[in-house]
């Protein structure tokens, strides 16, 4: 008989420094700098794994080559499955997608002020509305939950992804989304644990160390 009680641990990391100064990068496929692959590299300590037992059983990237090319990397050293999720890409910021904050005021100061106060209710022009990017993130994490039970799964994925999922899991209001702090290769660890009549999540830790085994 199948014990009703289970669950999936969820660990959470978003890429290193990008090879460019801080703008908008949503689509914007951009590569990691030098010190965006060390930081990555010492949080997921592959020198250390290499004599062990890997902790995961398959890694979920978004596909930008800022994930992508670490999650590869480590799923080749590790032997472990990958799979890219495009739904768990960043939010697209249409036109002003790669620009920095004082390129996009320069361009129309007053649109740029209606997005700052209010993110969720203004979209870039030709971007992602904060709602529709918030659906698609949980619609795939929910499906990422429900189909790895029992395992331990490592994601891959960017700032905005992350703060999404933290919301939801924390049953935090839309207007938290952006008060949560995820820097450069930021680990965070959630918890799904499924009862055919309950189901919940848990916050194990954020912005914290990756441990390899824990439970």
């Amino acid at each position: 008989m199948t014990h009703s009680h289970r669950s999936v641990t969820i660990d959470l990391l978003r890429h290193g420094e990008v090879a460019a100064p801080p703008a908008f990068f949503g689509s914007t496929d951009i590569a990691l700098s030098s010190l965006g692959i060390q930081q990555m590299k010492n949080s997921i300590r592959l020198e250390t794994l290499r004599a062990e037992q890997a902790p995961w059983d398959i890694i979920i990237s978004s596909p930008r080559q800022r994930c992508w090319n670490v999650a590869e990397h480590v799923s080749e050293q590790l032997k472990i499955p990958i799979r890219k999720e495009n739904n768990l890409r960043e939010i697209h910021f249409g036109q002003w997608d790669g620009l920095s904050a004082k390129e996009i005021e320069e361009q129309d100061p007053k649109i740029f002020q209606r997005y700052i106060d209010n993110p969720f209710e203004f979209t870039p022009p030709e971007g992602e509305n904060v709602h529709d990017f918030r659906a698609r993130v949980r619609s795939s994490f929910d499906e990422i939950k429900t189909t790895h039970l029992d395992q331990r799964i490592l994601i891959v994925t960017h700032s905005g992804v992350l703060r999404s999922i933290l919301c939801d899991i924390l049953n935090s209001p839309a207007s938290t989304l952006f008060s949560i702090d995820c820097p450069y290769a930021c680990y965070s660890q959630v918890k799904h644990y499924y009862h055919p009549q309950q189901q919940s999540d848990q916050l194990i830790t954020h912005n914290s160390r990756l441990e390899h085994f824990s439970s």
